[in-house]
């Protein structure tokens, strides 16, 4: 009877060490596989309100007719190096080939940068105050109503998981790279999120290699599986909609934990977040575009055809013949006198 039972225990730890070794095996399977579908979850945003692209390699976020919000990174983040940009209308579609292409474009009037921005570092992998502002140089449509979410706004979306959106344009549906013969429509998409606590973001943070930091003033959550962010997403717009408003959150900036466009890198074990500057503490910069806007209103040029409709006719006589002579500054022929 002993010996049965000894019989019985034996079989039984084969087979569970069989058991665990096939689930771990299985397991560094799936983890190796995550990153090649990871990030094609993006939902189409397609003549959105307020996502505009900048020079087709950037997003921005549309705040008023003649105002967008994005990140000083993409600008570089220093006014000696400001040169005229290009920003597409909201939600249109932008190519990239050898020179990227908007369909319908304005120009930049003015940058406004958050003084205090600085660039990524080695031992801070976010982007401090990193929130920029155009001013452009006539006024886009704007569809909607936008107002900059306040403190209290967003401890409210954290504590009840509100679901965040965020428009931009990268690729989250099409990762071909072009080649010098082909080219790639970028349409922009749509991510849905949620907001992280600190303590929430506190536990990602553990991945970070030692002595690195990552001083974001927001996070958002990311999952293999459901939309991420991507290249071109740098200064896309979080945003709760919420009684008729979309209440702006700030601009994408950075992230970690996660593969990059699923290109490279995996997710890490203690999660993934992106981060952002949070628009509320830009109020004073978003106020000085704006009093920018009023001292420098915009002024439909003239037409070069004006007045083409508008003509005038005299009549010219010459002895007893009598002409009659129709346009802008009509002249009487040679010969002829005014009457």
């Amino acid at each position: 009877m002993l010996e049965s039972l000894k019989e019985k225990f034996y079989y039984f730890a084969v087979f569970r060490r069989i058991t665990l070794f096939v689930s771990i095996l299985f397991l560094s399977t799936s983890l190796q596989l995550l990153p090649v579908s990871a990030v094609e979850n993006g939902i189409d945003a397609t003549n959105d309100f307020n996502v505009v692209a900048i020079d087709a390699g950037e997003s921005g976020f549309l705040y008023a007719p003649r105002i967008v919000l994005t990140v000083a990174h993409e600008l570089e983040g220093n006014p000696s190096k400001d040169r005229v940009r290009l920003v597409g209308y909201p939600g249109q579609l932008s190519q990239l080939n050898k020179y990227p292409i908007m369909l319908k474009t304005i120009k930049t009037k003015k940058i406004f940068y958050a003084p205090n921005f600085q660039p990524r570092t080695q031992t801070n992998w976010f982007r401090n105050d990193d929130f920029a502002v155009i001013v452009l140089e006539s006024p886009m449509p704007m569809k909607n109503k936008v107002r900059i979410a306040t403190q209290e706004d967003i401890q409210r979306y954290i504590k009840n998981k509100t679901p965040v959106r965020m428009v931009g344009y990268g690729r989250q549906k099409d990762r071909k790279t072009p080649d010098q013969q082909g080219i790639v429509d970028i349409y922009p998409n749509e991510l849905v999120s949620r907001l992280l606590s600190d303590q929430e973001s506190n536990v990602i943070k553990r991945g970070l290699p030692p002595g690195v930091s990552f001083t974001s003033d927001l996070n958002f959550e990311q999952k293999p599986g459901q939309g991420s962010t991507c290249d071109g997403d740098s200064g896309a717009g979080w945003f709760v909609e919420e009684d008729g408003y979309r209440n702006y959150l700030g601009p994408q900036s950075s992230g970690w934990g996660m593969p990059n466009c699923g290109y490279t890198g995996v997710w890490d074990f203690n999660g993934s977040m992106v981060g952002i500057s949070a628009a509320y503490k830009f109020m004073d910069l978003i106020a000085e575009a704006e009093k920018y806007v009023a001292d420098n209103p915009y002024i439909e040029p003239k037409s070069k055809t004006a007045g083409f409709n508008n003509k005038i006719t005299i009549t010219c006589v010459k002895g007893k013949t009598t002409k009659k002579v129709s346009g802008i500054t009509p002249k009487c022929p040679v010969g002829y006198k005014k009457k």
